[in-house]
């Protein structure tokens, strides 16, 4: 929403024309570019990872081999919660 908001909201001096313009135009496109590029980076992206995290968990709760480094390793990465590192 915030994106949206953000990009509707600019829209306005990407699209100005007058004095001073030529200045303010590049910056609004960048700030609509910038806000959709990272709206869809958080809904596609981050969700993949995520499932790719949890399939490589399925796969070491399966494998013996890194069972028994997981039994090791009881440490959790803080950057992905789902994949012990």
């Amino acid at each position: 929403m915030t994106s949206f908001a953000t990009s509707v909201a600019a829209i306005a001096p990407a699209l100005a024309i007058g004095p001073g313009a030529e200045s303010r135009v590049p910056m609004a496109v960048t700030v609509i570019g910038s806000s959709l590029a990272a709206t869809v980076l958080t809904l596609f992206v981050v969700r993949c990872v995520y499932r790719l995290c949890i399939q490589l968990e399925s796969k070491k709760a399966t494998d013996p081999d890194l069972l028994a480094l997981n039994r090791r390793t009881p440490y959790k990465s803080p950057v992905c919660p789902v994949c012990p590192v």
